[in-house]
């Protein structure tokens, strides 16, 4: 809520729209972008990795992302042991969805059977 307007006439385009030049912009651009993608491998079907034998597409997209959003998953971690060590609790309508997740998960990884992966 608080990132800056993208300046009209002078802001970068993505495939949905404008963004902004700032950690907000970047992560929604690499997001739209890694969309983009992979709806062009599910239109490709089980042939898409034919198409990327130089290098995989979302990369960059992805490592954009993970820059954006693995401090937020730490900081929830993080608070979930400082929730646990103080004993507090909250209701689920009390809670966002990030600290439901943390919740109920061991880490900040989950690994997938192969067959969910493509």
């Amino acid at each position: 809520m608080s990132a800056t307007l993208p300046t009209p006439g002078n802001t970068a385009m993505g495939p949905k729209g404008s963004s902004t030049g700032d950690a907000w912009g970047s992560f929604s651009k690499a997001f739209e972008m890694a969309q983009v993608n992979v709806t062009h491998r599910a239109r490709l079907g089980s042939i898409w990795p034919l198409f990327e034998l130089t290098g995989d597409r979302n990369q960059e997209h992805v490592q954009v992302i993970r820059d954006y959003l693995d401090p937020l998953v730490q900081s929830a971690l993080e608070d979930r042991k400082r929730r646990e060590v103080a004993g507090v609790s909250s209701a689920i309508a009390e809670k966002t969805f990030l600290q439901h997740l943390v919740e109920n998960t061991d880490g900040e990884h989950v690994a997938f059977p192969a067959e969910f992966i493509c």
